[in-house]
């Protein structure tokens, strides 16, 4: 008799830095998301695919609902918004670690939801006194009555597996909708276009981070995989004053992003790597539709 098998696409909810591309390259095992320190990080919705013995999860990975103050950010939430439409399942992410509190938007979000749901309450590992979190969890239950709530840390395999289970309950019987070999249906080039922001933002102070995105140019693959993989990216920076920040003293801090980004690239993909960076300006680029049309945020 042939297994039962689970398949469906689950959304994670919630504001910025609450943990969702955490919980998703957890959960994949691989880096699909890029994880930073600072808020804002992950500006387009991403696939992340799990599968095991019960079926097929496909995560997707929504930039934190926040307050917009220009274009990128309204897209940013608009994109969050629409990756509910079709999903099978919703997950609202919440930060144990913080005062309690739920967004409105992301409430009217959960409520026209009309699938199942649960809350992640997240970070409870940073959580000094444990006796703040009971209270925090029942408050959390009169906001959203009858959701159930898991609190757990999403570095650890063992949290995250237990909300993997209780997920595949829900979904609808299936087969899987992407090759078990695939962890994201995000193309290589793509990829390193993240992982290069990924550096930008963990090397760079402030709000400069914000004000930079990355394109590819360029990005040769050769099929003797004894060659180089070349890849030519395009740093935007939004302000003058930004671009010999960015490139530092003598360059040292670009060579220091480049070296970064090679580095987790080659062994992202298994192949050794000639990356090079080149810095553009493109005053206001946040707010042009031409550029974010490039970048692919619409």
């Amino acid at each position: 008799m042939r297994e039962n098998k689970k398949c469906g696409f689950v959304a994670l909810l919630g504001e910025t830095n609450v943990g969702k591309s955490t919980f998703v390259n957890t959960a994949v095992g691989e880096m699909v998301s890029i994880v930073t320190p600072k808020p804002q990080t992950t500006r387009t919705a991403i696939k992340g695919i799990y599968n095991n013995h019960s079926g097929q999860i496909v995560f997707v990975d929504t930039p934190g609902i926040h307050k917009p103050k220009g274009n990128l950010g309204k897209i940013m939430v608009k994109i969050a918004c629409e990756s509910l439409v079709g999903v099978d399942l919703l997950i609202l992410m919440v930060d144990a670690s913080k005062p309690l509190r739920v967004d409105e938007k992301i409430l009217g979000e959960i409520e026209r939801f009309r699938g199942p749901k649960i809350v992640v309450f997240n970070k409870v590992d940073l959580v000094k006194n444990k006796n703040e979190l009971l209270p925090k969890i029942e408050n959390l239950s009169k906001i959203l009555k009858d959701v159930e709530i898991f609190p757990i840390s999403a570095t650890s395999k063992e949290d995250v597996k237990k909300v993997i289970d209780r997920i595949f309950e829900s979904l609808p019987s299936g087969e899987p909708l992407y090759s078990d070999e695939l962890y994201t249906d995000i193309l290589e080039k793509n990829i390193a276009a993240e992982v290069i922001r990924k550096h930008l933002f963990l090397s760079l102070k402030e709000e400069i981070p914000y004000t930079t995105a990355v394109f590819i140019e360029k990005f040769a693959e050769p099929q003797d995989e004894k060659r180089k993989v070349h890849i030519e990216a395009v740093i935007l920076v939004g302000k003058k004053s930004h671009k010999p920040i960015l490139i530092g003293k003598g360059g040292e801090n670009i060579k220091r992003i480049g070296i970064a980004s090679r580095m987790e690239l080659e062994n992202i993909l298994g192949r050794k790597i000639n990356l090079r960076l080149f810095v553009k300006l493109k005053p206001d680029w946040e707010n042009d539709p031409e550029t974010l049309k490039e970048l692919g945020l619409r």
